[in-house]
């Protein structure tokens, strides 16, 4: 993404100074010291290289626009059109309320166009936006621009089922809505969270299974505004430090476990929201950024202690491996579905990692066991709950035995009773 304005420019700078100097910290090896595998903390290790590669491209892209004594938009991409008063802004030296006082509008008027990319613009208003900075009109302009903003509406539209509207409904989401008016206030809140845009999906399609993506989207929106109501303690998610994740895994032996998990995600950077998922969506989980801030969203589709915490280190990988490789559109999983990438591979090898040392696994009884006590008793010398290696020998030899060992039906109760106050 490019750096838009001084503001933002300032943060990369910063977090670009934070992940130079965890390059030289100890926290790698920390990692090793606590169970992971070599091959987890390299392409760890790559990923926050690749982070600082990212921030250096735009950190120097803005420098370079911001230095310019000219701009006329001829070196910018014409297919780019939301882009171009942008650069030529920054290239004026003008900031977002210096723009907005010269065209007699609000800067909150210009911060939009430029969130949006200037999709909802009139090409007459947008005309004078080029006119102000100086940039001539291409001859290109106009077709181009009334095929983007053509485009631009046809997204806006957003096919979403009677069933998931049904559901929506009956959730209160919208308790002034009216039957007809559901539809259009579930799209409108899905462009307001700015919720529709490309996101990375492992999704089942096996049998008839086929995704409503107007309810994935809506379930997208509905978890960013709920993200949006709560701030973290911690400013910063800290991409390069696994020391604590074994630390978090422990506490899957408490009687509140997921509960426990998810304040101790909140107190290191990570919100996470429990959302039940929408038909047709077949979501477990997703990991995604909200104004930077990194967010799991939850469904418990499957209500067992051990698919909790195997969605939640799933994710959780997501947000140490993947943050310059699709996290801010972010990864929509549906755990039933084999991972075809190898994005969603290097995630479930991080959350087994997580739970269970690679080391300690291949060298365990409970692997091979018949019954449930050799895996009670390797749980406990590594201080998880039994349900998390139950949930590995079943995963592993693909069957069903075991099943009162999981934790079924453990999970939703303790959401609903802290969502009722109890």
């Amino acid at each position: 993404m490019p750096i838009l304005n001084e503001r933002e420019y300032r943060r990369a700078k910063a977090r670009l100074e934070r992940l130079q100097a965890s390059l030289q910290a100890p926290s790698f090896l920390e990692a090793i010291r606590v169970g992971f595998s070599a091959e987890v903390i390299e392409l760890q290790r790559s990923a926050v290289q690749k982070r600082i590669s990212t921030l250096e491209d735009a950190i120097s892209q803005y420098e370079s626009l911001r230095n310019r004594n000219s701009f006329d938009g001829e070196s910018t991409e014409i297919d780019d059109l939301g882009l171009l008063p942008v650069f030529g802004r920054i290239a004026r030296g003008l900031s977002q309320r210096e723009l907005a006082d010269a065209l007699g509008m609000k800067e909150q008027q210009v911060q939009r166009y430029e969130a949006e990319r200037y999709a909802s613009i009139k090409l007459s208003t947008y005309q004078r936006v080029l006119s102000c900075l100086g940039i001539s009109n291409h001859g290109s302009l106009q077709p181009n621009f009334e095929f983007a903003q053509t485009k631009a509406q046809e997204q806006r539209h957003i096919a979403i089922s009677r069933e998931a509207l049904s559901e929506i409904a009956e959730r209160g989401w919208f308790p002034a809505a009216t039957t007809d008016d559901l539809h259009n206030e579930v799209e409108e809140y899905v462009h307001l969270q700015n919720a529709l845009g490309p996101i990375l999906l492992r999704l089942s399609v096996r049998g008839k299974k086929e995704v409503d993506w107007g309810a994935l989207y809506a379930w997208k929106a509905r978890v960013i505004d709920r993200a949006n109501d709560v701030k973290s303690s911690q400013k910063y998610f800290d991409f390069t430090d696994l020391s604590w994740v074994r630390e978090l895994v422990h506490l899957s032996v408490l009687p509140g476990g997921p509960l426990n998990a998810a304040e101790y995600l909140y107190k290191r950077g990570v919100v996470v929201i429990i959302e039940p998922h929408l038909p047709k969506t077949y979501l477990d989980g997703a990991a995604f950024l909200v104004r930077e801030q990194p967010v799991i969203g939850m469904t418990i589709r499957f209500d067992r202690i051990d698919n909790f915490w195997f969605v939640l280190l799933h994710e959780l990988g997501h947000i140490f491996l993947h943050h310059s490789s699709g996290l801010d559109d972010g990864f929509f999983d549906d755990m039933d579905a084999d991972a075809e990438t190898a994005l969603e591979q290097q995630a479930d090898d991080f959350a087994y990692d997580a739970l269970i040392p690679k080391e300690l696994w291949k060298t365990s009884p409970a692997r091979f066991a018949k019954s449930v006590e050799p895996m009670r008793k390797f749980a406990q010398s590594i201080g998880v709950h039994e349900a998390i290696v139950v949930g590995r020998v079943r995963r592993e030899r693909a069957y069903s035995a075991f099943s009162e060992f999981v934790g079924q039906g453990e999970v939703r109760r303790l959401f609903s009773a802290q969502a009722n106050g109890a």
